[in-house]
């Protein structure tokens, strides 16, 4: 029988105090540069950008400032914000799924979604969600991720891209909306298996307090 939602969480919370508790967080991030154990990088004066998580390493990128239209305030973040979240509404209101469950409404607006690059920048796919597939800063995301993607691979593995590289990675994109509302528990745990890099650009991460900000963590 399956659990429902306040137990869901209750044994969430507690698997996760478990594992506080026995002290493997410390113990799980490593600099790239240093094998020895580390703090998790938030703790670290160096901040460093690269940190190993079990054996993957992860890449904390700050993007704002790559847009065009940086400045004191991400324009471009709020931009994209309000392009999704007004979708994001319009398709809650057809109820496509239930509307009092944020998370399936997320689900169910991924599913309506087109993901790969090549789909969103058809013609079809322009006249899809024109808001989003044929907006400028959006098309600017899409390179700065690819950038990332590419910088990632040079520190890891010391590789070397050309330009024709640069262009025949394919990228997969898609827009999540994940209320810090209390219903709602994010995404639920997965990987995708058939890609070489995951990443999460958080356009809006929520408030300044863990209560008021999205449950979704990328690791």
């Amino acid at each position: 029988t399956s659990l429902d939602r306040s137990e869901e969480v209750a044994e969430f919370e507690d698997s996760w105090l478990k594992y506080l508790d026995l002290g493997f967080a410390k113990g799980l991030w490593r600099k790239l540069s240093d094998q020895s154990q580390t703090f998790n990088p938030s703790e670290d004066e160096e901040k460093r950008s690269l940190w190993q998580l079990f054996p993957t390493y992860i890449m904390a990128k700050d993007l704002r400032q790559m847009f065009s239209s940086s400045g004191p305030v991400c324009r471009a973040c709020r931009h994209l914000t309000a392009v999704v979240l007004e979708k994001y509404h319009q398709f809650r209101a057809a109820n496509f799924a239930d509307p009092s469950k944020p998370d399936e409404v997320n689900n169910a607006f991924f599913t309506w979604q087109l993901t790969h690059h090549a789909e969103q920048s058809a013609e079809k796919g322009q006249a899809f969600w024109p808001e989003l597939y044929g907006d400028a800063t959006f098309r600017q995301l899409k390179s700065l991720v690819k950038t990332s993607c590419v910088e990632y691979l040079q520190e890891i593995y010391s590789s070397t891209f050309s330009s024709s590289d640069f262009d025949s990675l394919e990228l997969s994109i898609w827009a999540s909306v994940t209320s810090p509302a209390a219903e709602s528990m994010g995404l639920a745990f997965h990987d995708h298996p058939l890609s070489l890099l995951s990443g999460v650009f958080y356009a809006d991460a929520g408030g300044d307090t863990l209560r008021d900000r999205t449950p979704t963590v990328f690791a």
